[in-house]
């Protein structure tokens, strides 16, 4: 199958020409499993919003799969207007990929109608949460964000010789644990979930490694006894290992970077529960392969019974573990992609 895909625009600037160049040597940033998984399955030719109308034009491809990102759109209403126009006419199979790290954005009916299949990532499991027609939320696929601790190189000498020469990121030692709780992050714009439960963390008197960061996007100081470093490099990893538990609290979103590299450790996760609503492609079980909690007071009862109970908080994290291994597999979410795209045509 041959398939243009229509990428994210990363804007202008210093910053935003760097993100280029690192999704060059290899499948970086939020959406590269995503983008990994639909190269691994496909010949892909990734175009630019100002060039797909040129390439669609020219023919030979089976399917197209763009990205909500792609312009870089200000305005809602004015990409559903182009993503119409552009698209809406389009004979092919035609996906669109929606990377956001919130569960509740997706398009309007308008724009789902366009498309035959909606790559989303983590989705919310019941989908009648989403305003649109029962046909168009059967279109929803899960797909996920990408671990950071997993080099993706790109099919070329370049990408590849980039990929064997970066580390090998060491999973835990359960015996290398020897701090109570863990924690690393900014502060959050949108809500104060990670502030609260690190500040009840700190007053219950747990030994802990970590703490939070100062959200440049907010002009708001951080009490002095929730501050951390940021962790760079192995000393971040060996921050996550050294917890006995880990908290994975909301950023933007409920599923985080941070999910992915205490699953991929084989790390305790102690997540806040809005993950448990999210459908994800690797069957993640509370209880089996994380732990949720609702409110601090709940998250302190867990955080004292699985300290006591450690037989049961390693088997939970080797649980974590191998569904990670089993799943995060790029090829085999190609499969599942392509398939979806070959029952639209």
């Amino acid at each position: 199958m041959r398939i243009l895909y229509v990428g994210r625009s990363d804007g202008t600037g210093l910053k935003s020409w760097l993100k280029q160049q690192k999704r060059r040597l290899s499948f970086a940033e939020q959406d590269g499993f995503f983008e990994a998984a639909l190269y691994s399955g496909a010949r892909v030719v990734e175009t630019a919003i100002g060039n797909c109308e040129r390439q669609l034009n020219q023919g030979g491809f089976d399917a197209v799969v763009v990205n909500l990102k792609c312009g870089g759109f200000t305005d809602e209403g004015k990409r559903d207007e182009f993503f119409i126009k552009t698209f809406g006419s389009v004979n092919l199979p035609k996906a669109l990929f929606i990377g956001s790290a919130k569960a509740e954005q997706m398009v309007g009916d308008r724009v789902a109608n366009v498309f035959d299949v909606i790559f989303k990532r983590e989705p919310y499991k019941d989908r009648t949460r989403y305003q649109l027609s029962t046909q168009n939320r059967e279109k929803i696929m899960a797909t996920m964000i990408s671990c950071p601790f997993v080099t993706l190189p790109r099919d070329s000498f370049i990408s590849k010789l980039y990929g064997s020469l970066q580390p090998r990121v060491e999973t835990c030692r359960s015996a290398g644990a020897t701090i109570d709780v863990g924690f690393s992050g900014a502060a959050a714009s949108s809500h104060t979930m990670r502030q609260d439960a690190w500040a009840r963390v700190k007053s219950e008197g747990f030994s802990t490694v970590g703490g939070l960061q100062k959200n440049p996007y907010l002009d708001v100081e951080l009490k002095s006894e929730l501050k951390g470093p940021r962790f760079e490099g192995t000393a971040y990893r060996d921050s996550l290992c050294k917890a006995r538990i880990n908290l994975a609290l909301p950023g933007i979103g409920a599923y985080t970077f941070r999910h992915q590299e205490l699953l991929y450790l084989g790390a305790f996760m102690l997540s806040h529960s809005s993950i448990d609503e999210l459908e994800l492609p690797m069957r993640l079980r509370e209880g089996e392969h994380y732990v949720s909690f609702s409110t601090t007071g709940e998250m302190v009862d867990k955080i004292r019974y699985y300290l006591a109970h450690e037989s049961e908080r390693q088997q939970i994290a080797a649980s974590g573990k191998k569904l990670f291994d089993e799943y995060y597999q790029p090829e085999r979410h190609g499969t599942e992609l392509i398939s979806a795209l070959k029952k639209a045509s």
